[in-house]
């Protein structure tokens, strides 16, 4: 034992410094060393600071901003340095002191709860300087128990002990806790307890918007006793003063209560605990994470303005919610750059020094417009999803600012995979797997089951349709690598229309925002007035939400033109029959990916890829079989890489 000691006084030397400082310099001067240690600690504890600016913008959302926040942090580890400062000078003070220096308000209540001799529980939080209600009531001659739990080193735990030993609190020792805290209260005694600490099970309650398991220990042993619950915070005003306010009881032991009124007990609780941090934010202990334990998850998706990409962060996005099991946020953040510049310099900052960066916001107030950096800075997430070169910078350093989890969708070019807990990428982007990566077949998306059956019942309210065989039409439009002609889409509408008139098949298109006008003009005079078309859009004029996922919810074939990997993707994942459409090069430089993508889900049967003139084929051919294809489906794995990397 005393070589265990010897070893930990040399590990905590500088702690040891201290003690011996706390026995010699005047009071005042090591208070004021105290607070100076805690702006240090402020500094040096990167991890433990980060993690309470994050539960900040948890708690508080845009009520602060990140130099509020930066300022309450701080005070809270100088705070917290002057609690053990306080607690290391406790052999120093006196009654005369406490009287000076701790204002005691509404204690006729703890009077009249032991007249009641069943002893009471003094429910604390990690507020203030909680130590000194306890020591203060143990020095006005109050039997004063305290419960806390063992700290380390181990000489620094017992030098704890003995000081508040020399008040007359009496510490409860760890193993036989309930036993001796029933002894105690039975004693008429006063137990000092934490009520904030969460842990994962307990009373689910929301606590700032954000659902946490508070303990119930206190309560459940009051209603065992019949003690009475009295809830105190102790605040701190200045360097040395303390206001400490015993609150009216929250169970009075008079009668065995409900489980409604240990419930409803635990609720005032609560909210006291709340009142009191809100007011004084820079009083509570915020450097542990607060909803550890909690399920509820804010998920932050940054967006690059392209629909596709932001359609696969919603399909990542409803997998979390899906299985979160709690409350679930989900907020979309355009961003929005100052100029190309900007951009590309934030990527290079952050590829090449990200891991030195500690203060991430800096660096996008510098390269985003103040509206999109407005809202970056006060939105807490959880989780952070990013698809799109420009977006993958802002996530990564927003990870940091927010201690969340990051997603990739697609590859993190030009970061590494290892960056981001999960990277989702589709296999014509990575041939070989790797850690940390999912390799998708195709582009995710929206579509399931649920979706296309709410897509559905919109479009049929919407318009007048018959029973019968229905075949879609989704038409895109020029692209890097292809170009959709106007002599392609002439084809396309006389084979489609020599099927309808064969088969009495109805018609529902669309079309794109990237559709040509031309092309526009000639299917709306071509479809205008034909009857089997009994739903036609077209985005430029005017777009309906429900048009793409009502189509692929009603439908039993669907034509695509090939040149989207998402649009395609869609389709295949749908369960309906996919003929997609090759279009012409528009150079002679080739997409080989796009092409390797569309060859693979051929050859899987997940889609019908053919030429503008093998439509009308293909249609009698899924006439005849139209469960010969197999659909698409990257959601499974979607959902086990989500359970597993970020749940």
């Amino acid at each position: 034992m005393k070589q265990n000691f010897i070893i930990e006084y040399i590990i905590y030397f500088p702690l040891s410094i201290v003690i011996l400082l706390s026995r010699v310099l005047p009071v005042n001067l090591m208070l004021k060393l105290g607070r100076m240690l805690g702006t240090g600690a402020y500094h040096l504890l990167r991890k433990r600071r980060t993690v309470a600016l994050a539960n900040l913008k948890a708690a508080f959302g845009s009520k602060y901003d990140d130099k509020q926040r930066r300022k309450i942090v701080r005070k809270v580890f100088e705070n917290l340095a002057l609690n053990f400062t306080e607690l290391l000078l406790v052999p120093r003070f006196d009654k005369r002191y406490f009287d000076t220096h701790v204002h005691l308000e509404h204690m006729e209540r703890v009077d009249e709860a032991l007249s009641q001799n069943r002893g009471i529980i003094f429910l604390t939080a990690h507020f203030g300087n909680w130590e000194i209600s306890s020591i203060t009531a143990a020095l006005y001659g109050y039997k004063m128990f305290v419960l806390g739990r063992e700290q380390k080193p181990l000489f620094l735990n017992e030098l704890i002990n003995r000081h508040r030993a020399k008040t007359g609190c009496r510490p409860i020792n760890k193993g036989m806790i309930i036993r001796e805290m029933v002894k105690s209260l039975k004693e008429n005694g006063i137990i000092g307890m934490l009520g904030d600490q969460s842990g994962r099970t307990g009373n689910q309650m929301d606590f700032f918007g954000r659902p946490v398991f508070m303990a119930e220990g206190a309560f459940r042993i009051a209603a065992k006793t019949g003690a009475v619950i009295l809830p105190a915070f102790a605040l701190r005003k200045g360097l040395n003063f303390h206001y400490i306010e015993v609150e009216k009881s929250l169970l009075d032991g008079r009668k065995q209560p409900t489980e409604k009124e240990i419930e409803g007990a635990m609720m005032g609780y609560r909210d006291l605990l709340m009142r009191h941090i809100s007011a004084h934010p820079e009083q509570w202990m915020w450097v542990n994470k607060r909803w550890k334990y909690s399920k509820a998850r804010a998920v932050l998706l940054l967006s690059d303005g392209k629909l596709g990409h932001e359609r696969q962060m919603q399909a990542v996005a409803g997998s979390i919610e899906k299985q979160c099991q709690s409350a679930f946020k989900q907020e979309t953040v355009g961003l929005e750059f100052k100029n190309v510049f900007s951009r590309g310099m934030l990527t290079g900052i952050v590829f090449l020094f990200g891991r030195f960066i500690r203060n991430p916001l800096p660096y996008l107030r510098l390269v985003l417009k103040p509206c999109s950096y407005a809202k970056l800075e006060n939105t807490y997430a959880d989780v952070i999803i990013c698809a799109g070169a420009s977006t993958r910078a802002a996530a990564l350093l927003l990870a940091k600012e927010n201690v969340a989890k990051t997603v990739s969708v697609m590859k993190p070019v030009p970061f590494s995979e290892r960056l981001f807990n999960l990277s989702l990428v589709p296999a014509h982007d990575l041939r070989q797997p790797r850690p940390g990566v999912v390799i998708t077949q195709g582009a995710l998306n929206l579509i399931s089951p649920e979706y296309l059956e709410a897509q559905a019942r919109c479009l049929k309210e919407n318009i007048g349709i018959k029973n019968g065989l229905k075949i879609g039409i989704l038409i895109g439009g020029d692209s890097k690598y292809y170009t959709l002609t106007r002599a392609a889409v002439e084809k396309l509408v006389a084979q489609v229309k020599k099927f309808c008139g064969e088969f009495d098949a109805q018609l529902l298109m669309t079309t794109s925002r990237r559709t040509a006008p031309d092309i526009d003009d000639f299917l709306r005079r071509e479809f205008g007035a034909y009857k089997a078309c009994v739903f036609k859009v077209f985005p430029n004029e005017h777009n309906v939400d429900y048009s793409v996922g009502g189509i692929l919810g009603l439908s039993s074939a669907v034509i695509v033109t090939g040149e989207s990997i998402s649009m395609v993707s869609e389709v295949a994942s749908a369960g309906v029959y996919p003929i997609v459409l090759s279009l012409d090069k528009s150079g002679k430089k080739q997409n080989v990916k796009h092409e390797l993508f569309l060859k693979e889900l051929h050859s899987a049967n997940k889609i019908r890829l053919v030429s503008m003139d093998e439509i009308y084929a293909e249609l009698v051919r899924f006439k005849n079989n139209p469960g010969a294809l197999k659909k698409l489906n990257d959601r499974e794995k979607l959902d086990a890489a989500i359970r597993e990397k970020i749940l």
